[in-house]
Parts: structure tokens; C-alpha cells; sequence
């Protein structure tokens, strides 16, 4: 019987990349310190801060919120809940994440706003992309990334967190390297700061592998929507996921490494050569946009939605 390194108890977790084994409570205390070295590595928090966190409803957003919500008052900010209701019918899956979101809002007794993407632009994900002839997930995501930063001005937020992990950066690092895409690697950061019209962008657990946030939804019986988007198919990211997945087994702790080293060597080498693009005011929403109009107000006249 393993046992936990700690207090000698029987161990519930593993974690290969560190070969360490943790019973329950220990590994609960030894996840939300590193997220809160994450948070002080990079400097995403600040004494005071308004963390707007962006739950869509799956595992890792809900993690992320019950992390920083526990986080909070040792660490000195506030948290809040933002949601996009994003219509998608199929599966029923926007109605399933929409309970599980508001169940932990309530739960947690946190300010949030939800925001039903149909009641407010007359639209769903689905019909856009159906309108436009896009892939599902190119539309959700240019929405989200228009319409929660639209919420978190609205809601005074300073920071706006996302529950992207370990796994997904560097999936994000691999598959941009593959496409030569070194201006968006260029951005690629722990923390986006705060720009004109723009709320500054946090990644909490981006050192936390996704194997973790497991482990720390079930430890704590967080209820999140356990259905995947019927269009989540349609990422090509998902290959080298899976890639990255038979390396990390192979070579437990590779994937901290290359992201460590990317964000430590590459990022500076990338931010000098091609530096943040210059912006102006979309001329329809005032949004910042390097053209006349920003993609969401694009979207928004293609399928002629209001606004």
C-alpha cells in the first residue's frame, strides 16, 4: 500500500512527475500552493483585485473558481463569476452547464452575472457558425473572447481568469510552433495585461497538469458539467494533446519543463521581434481592433445580428 509522503496515511493520488504520493489532505494543501506560487510568479494578483473568473461549466473553469474563491482572502481579492449562456442546443449542453454554473455561484455566494448570448445579441453559437459556414468552435471562440471582456468592464473586474492548464499551454506552444503562427506565440503569456478597453487576462493554473484538477474536483465533490461540447471534435488542437500525453507518460515532467522553458527563454525572444500590434478603436463598438472593425462587429453584420 503506497502512503502518503507527508503523514504516512494511505496515499489517494500520485503525481509521476514529482514521484510523490499524497493522501487527500495533503494534496489539496499541495495543489492550491502552487496555484498560489503560480499566481505570485507572474504576478497576476495584486492586494485588492476584482478576479473575474470566466466558467463555461466544465472541469477545469470550475476548478479554477473554487481554487481562487478558497485562495481569496489568504491571498487579499475578490472573486466573481462570469458565464455566456452560448445556446448550443445539442446534447443540451449549454442548458447542463448553465445549472452546474449557477449551483456553484450559489454555492460559493459569489457575485456573477450570466449572460444568454440569444437574449442579448439575438443569436446562438450554432447559428452563427451555421450562417457564417465556420467551424463551431473558430465562432464560440471569438465570441467569448469579445463578449467576457465586455462583461468584466461591465462588472469592474481588473483581472479576468480562464481555467487553462499545464496541458493546454503547451498544446497552445506545440501546435503554433508546427504553423509557424510566432506572432500569436508571441502572446502566448501567463498574464496579458490590462490595454485600452482590454481587462488584463490571468491563467492560474497554468502550471497545474490536468491530471491534478481532476484528482481536486473529485477530492472536493465540485459538480461540474461532465458532458463535452458535441463540437468539440472539430479541434485539430486535440491530436497533439494526445501526443504530448504519450511523451509526458514516457518522460513524467517533460511537459512543466518545455512550458518553464518557453515562457523563461522563448517568450522574451518572441516579444522582441514581433512586440504588441498597434490597435485603434473598432468604429462600431469603440472595441480595440488592429482594423476599421473589430471580429465580433464583422460577425455581427455578416449574419446581420444587432447589437
Amino acid at each position: 500500500m503506497a502512503t502518503c509522503r507527508v503523514c504516512g496515511k494511505e496515499a489517494a493520488v500520485r503525481l509521476r512527475y514529482a514521484n510523490l504520493w499524497l493522501c487527500r489532505e495533503h494534496f489539496l494543501e499541495f495543489f492550491e500552493r502552487r496555484v498560489e506560487r503560480t499566481l505570485r510568479r507572474y504576478g497576476m494578483v495584486r492586494e485588492g483585485d476584482r478576479i473575474g473568473v470566466a466558467v463555461s461549466g466544465g472541469k477545469d473553469s470550475m476548478v479554477a473558481l473554487y481554487v481562487l474563491s478558497r485562495l481569496g482572502e489568504r491571498v487579499g481579492f475578490e472573486v466573481c463569476g462570469l458565464h455566456i449562456d452560448l445556446g448550443i442546443s445539442a446534447e443540451n449542453y449549454s442548458r447542463v452547464c448553465l445549472q452546474r454554473v449557477v449551483e456553484a455561484f450559489r454555492e460559493l455566494g459569489l457575485v456573477y452575472r450570466v449572460l444568454s448570448l440569444k437574449k442579448e445579441y439575438g443569436f446562438t453559437v450554432e447559428e452563427a457558425a451555421k450562417r457564417v459556414r465556420r467551424p463551431q468552435c473558430a465562432v464560440c471562440g471569438l465570441v467569448r473572447r469579445y463578449v467576457l471582456n465586455k462583461m468584466a468592464l461591465e462588472m469592474g473586474v481588473t483581472k479576468l481568469a480562464t481555467g487553462h492548464h499545464l496541458n493546454d499551454f503547451a498544446v497552445f506552444i506545440v501546435n503554433n510552433v508546427v504553423h509557424a503562427n510566432y506572432a500569436y506565440l508571441a502572446r502566448l503569456k501567463p498574464m496579458l495585461l490590462a490595454r485600452a478597453g482590454l481587462v488584463a487576462r490571468i491563467r492560474p493554473l497554468l502550471e497545474t497538469p490536468e491530471h491534478d484538477i481532476a484528482a481536486y474536483a473529485r477530492f472536493l465533490g465540485i459538480r461540474y458539467a461532465d458532458i463535452r461540447c458535441p463540437y468539440g471534435a472539430e479541434e485539430p488542437t486535440k491530436v497533439v494533446g494526445r501526443f504530448l500525453e504519450i511523451v509526458e507518460k514516457r518522460s513524467p515532467g517533460i511537459t512543466m519543463m518545455m512550458v518553464r522553458g518557453f515562457i523563461a527563454r522563448c517568450l522574451p525572444i518572441l516579444e522582441s521581434r514581433f512586440g504588441e500590434e498597434e490597435v485603434r478603436a473598432c468604429k462600431e463598438c469603440g472595441y480595440p481592433t488592429t482594423g476599421d472593425l473589430c471580429a465580433f462587429c464583422r460577425l455581427l453584420r455578416r449574419i446581420g445580428a444587432r447589437r
